[in-house]
C-alpha cells in the first residue's frame, strides 16, 4: 500500500505502519516537484544562452541548424514555463482550500485548539508564499532568454 499522509505529527501513523511490518518512506513531494521545475528552467536557460553564443560565432552554413536548435529549445522552455505556471496555480488553490478549511474548524473550536488551528493556517500561508516566491524567481531568471513575443 502506498499513501500520502499530510499531518503535522505523523509519529503515531508511522508507528502503526511499522508495527504491522510496513516500511515508511518520507518524501517532500511538492518540494521535489518545485526543485525539478527550477532545475529544468535553469538548464533550458543555459542551453539557450549557449546556442545564442554559438550562433553569433557560427558560419553561415551552420547558422540554419543552430537556429533550428534554438527555436526548439525555446519551445521546450515555453512548455516548462507553462507547467510551472500550472503548478503555481495548483499550490495556490491547494493552500487556499486548506486555509479555508482550517479557518472553518477554528471558528468552531475552543481556545487551545482554535489557537493551534490558526497557527497552522498561518504556517500554511507562509509556506505557500515561500514556495510561490521560489517558483516565481526561477521563472523570472529565464525571462531574458525568450524573445518578447513568446
Amino acid at each position: 500500500m502506498i499513501t500520502e499522509i499530510e499531518e503535522e505529527d505523523t509519529a503515531l501513523v508511522i508507528r502503526l505502519i511499522e508495527s504491522r511490518g510496513g516500511v515508511v518512506f518520507h518524501c517532500a513531494r511538492n518540494e521535489l516537484i518545485e526543485f525539478h521545475i527550477a532545475q529544468q528552467l535553469e538548464m533550458m536557460r543555459r542551453q539557450i544562452q549557449n546556442l545564442e553564443e554559438r550562433l553569433v560565432q557560427a558560419s553561415e552554413d551552420s547558422k540554419v541548424g543552430l537556429k533550428g536548435q534554438l527555436d526548439l529549445t525555446r519551445s521546450k522552455l515555453k512548455i516548462i514555463k507553462t507547467q510551472a505556471m500550472c503548478h503555481a496555480a495548483s499550490i495556490r488553490q491547494e493552500a487556499e482550500a486548506k486555509i479555508v478549511c482550517l479557518q472553518e474548524q477554528a471558528a468552531k473550536a475552543k481556545n487551545e485548539r482554535r489557537a493551534k488551528l490558526e497557527r497552522f493556517a498561518e504556517e500554511l500561508r507562509v509556506d505557500y508564499v515561500n514556495r510561490a516566491t521560489a517558483l516565481s524567481l526561477a521563472w523570472r531568471i529565464t525571462g531574458g532568454v525568450l524573445p518578447p513575443n513568446v
